[in-house]
């Protein structure tokens, strides 16, 4: 663009400028933007000359714009050689498939030859097709076992084509073990390629938005299946925030630029006026106000269509956090300089709440809006009053307190530390409980809607579900997936988490472990009193359980039936399952 206009005109710097103009009347669109070539010889020309905000706003908007095509392009290119990657994983996963389907129709050398090499990578086993016919396929099953531990969906798919090759009491007892060990059905939703740093749901709990550090913010529309891009920008998004009604979505970005969307995926404004990266970006509970914090020492103020309203000065180091009370009257701050400040929607200061030892990570108000909880590097949580006076030091943490929360009733506080743990406190400051477990730091801890559960993540790869008494009752998760966030689903039944390798996962539980019974084969259980139970296992779209895995005789008198989810979608399924009585 930029080279066609000079043989129309003289002076590039003049060019330069009346784009600048045309841009900004056409409310800041790309297609005025430049790019590749004429991007390098604007950047050669603007060394030369002073900008001012909008020439500066200008370039950078077409800096972004020209490493977000060039990304695309790579992407385009890792496209390709992701498709022979898959050609060849799927022609060895058609060679497996032989061995374990064709095997038992071979003639008996043969059977023994194939038998031979599926047992290969387990040589540290004894071999034992002369003693045991079945031991191939029970060493193939405890290989997948041991590789499989990572993925409970995959170990239990392993273990059913085991079982199903060779039925064996070894191979049965396996596929017990994989079926009870499979409470949480996890369902896997890809499409960012660097890690999340935020995860929020509509209010409707009809879909998902992600922002990573990729640059880009999805929408996952759950209902339909459907997934669309948001913002795209060149740096990573570290905030996202849907509005009230749920058709806004604003982003938070390290190019210093917010971006506010449409839920429609049409994007209404680029926030532009931090001179830092953007860290935090929040609506107002009305939805009337949109509130930034930035890296720059300010908070800004917003209207709903994003034009600024006020500029919060007044920190001295980086603003990480920031939000609205509970009546949408206040302004939380948390800074980098061991303070929070509490300010009017004026923007005017209002109370400094002390000072941390250590850069604050988070502040939040309490459910009625008269208490605040800070988290601080320095190991500690402090409860604040709104006078920002200090009510009580949480001490016992060894780590940096990396996020704080109120119960839902606001008699309980929660923080999640560096640590490795969680502690629970009564709202006077008085420690409750420890949630040790973990194995590396905890990056979220959130209590449940109805106050009685609590939903940690950490780096080890898992998120537990604790009782509101700190007790363990459940993990979820995959070995050595760095977990960066884990929340509850709207309705509180799922459990949705995001990663370091850009995965999200919503989990889904299986009701019930399944247990042997005694009784007439059908789809579903009977219990000891011979009534009948429906099927208890449900599918990650909530289906009723549709297939049958087995019959496994362990007696005479007992016969095994096992229900899973149909989205395994099993290739051999099993036989002999009547439909289920109507009545019993």
């Amino acid at each position: 663009m930029l080279k066609h206009q000079q043989s129309a005109a003289s002076d590039p710097l003049n060019i330069f400028r009346q784009q600048v103009e045309r841009w900004q009347q056409a409310n800041f669109v790309d297609g005025l933007l430049v790019r590749g070539d004429d991007l390098r010889q604007l950047e050669d020309l603007t060394q030369q000359v002073e900008l001012n905000a909008t020439e500066r706003l200008f370039l950078k908007a077409s800096q972004v714009l020209d490493a977000r095509q060039q990304r695309r392009r790579k992407q385009g290119q890792q496209s390709l050689m992701t498709i022979l990657f898959l050609f060849v994983i799927t022609t060895l996963s058609a060679i497996v498939f032989i061995i374990i389907r064709v095997v038992p129709t071979l003639a008996p050398e043969a059977q023994q030859a194939a038998s031979e090499l599926a047992t290969r990578p387990t040589q540290a086993q004894p071999a034992q097709t002369d003693a045991n016919p079945g031991a191939p396929a029970f060493q193939l099953s405890q290989a997948g076992l041991t590789l499989m531990q990572k993925d409970p969906v995959l170990r239990l798919l392993v273990a059913y084509e085991m079982n199903a090759h060779n039925d064996t009491p070894a191979t049965a007892q396996n596929l017990l073990d994989a079926i009870n060990a499979l409470t949480w059905y996890p369902i896997m939703l890809r499409g960012h390629n660097d890690g999340i740093n935020r995860l929020v749901l509509s209010p409707d709990g009809q879909s998902i938005v992600s922002a990573a550090k990729d640059g880009h913010v999805l929408l996952w529309n759950l209902a339909d299946n459907t997934e669309h891009t948001l913002a795209q920008h060149d740096q990573a998004i570290w905030d996202v925030s849907i509005s009230p009604d749920g058709r806004r979505i604003v982003a938070a970005a390290d190019d210093g630029i917010a971006s506010l969307w449409s839920n429609t995926g049409a994007k209404i404004r680029m926030l532009y006026g931090h001179s830092g990266p953007v860290r935090s970006a929040i609506f107002s509970p009305d939805g009337e106000l949109i509130l930034t914090a930035s890296d720059d020492g300010t908070a800004r103020l917003w209207d709903q269509a994003g034009l600024p309203l006020a500029s919060l000065v007044g920190h001295e180091a980086a603003v990480r956090h920031a939000s609205f009370s509970p009546d949408g009257q206040t302004i939380l701050t948390a800074s980098d300089d061991g303070t929070a400040r509490l300010w009017n929607l004026q923007g005017e200061s209002m109370a400094s709440l002390g000072s941390h030892s250590a850069k604050l990570n988070h502040a939040s108000f309490s459910p009625d809006g008269e208490l605040i909880l800070t988290t601080s590097d320095d190991d500690t949580a402090r409860l604040w009053n709104l006078q920002g006076e200090l009510l009580a030091e949480l001490i016992g943490h060894t780590g940096a307190v990396w996020r704080g929360s109120f119960s839902p009733d606001g008699q309980k506080l929660l923080t999640a530390s560096w640590d490795g743990t969680a502690r629970l406190w009564a709202h006077d400051g008085t420690h409750l409980a420890t949630l040790a477990g973990h194995a590396d730091i905890i990056t979220d801890a959130v209590f449940h809607t109805d106050g009685q559960r609590i939903l940690t993540a950490s780096w080890d790869g898992t998120a537990r579900l604790w009782d509101d008494e700190g007790h363990l009752l459940d993990t979820i998760g995959t070995q050595g997936d760095l977990l960066h966030q884990a929340s509850f689903s709207t309705d509180g039944q799922q459990i949705i988490t995001g990663s370091a390798n850009g995965l999200i996962r919503i989990w889904y539980p299986l009701h019930a472990v399944v247990e042997p019974f005694q009784g007439q084969h059908a789809h579903g259980l009977y219990a000891a009193d011979g009534t009948y139970q429906p099927p208890t296992i449900t599918s990650a779209e909530l289906r009723p359980a549709a297939a049958c895995i087995a019959r496994r005789e362990l007696t005479s008198a007992e016969v095994d039936l096992y229900g899973i989810p149909q989205p395994l979608k099993f290739e051999r399924p099993a036989t002999g399952c009547p439909q289920a009585p109507s009545e019993r």
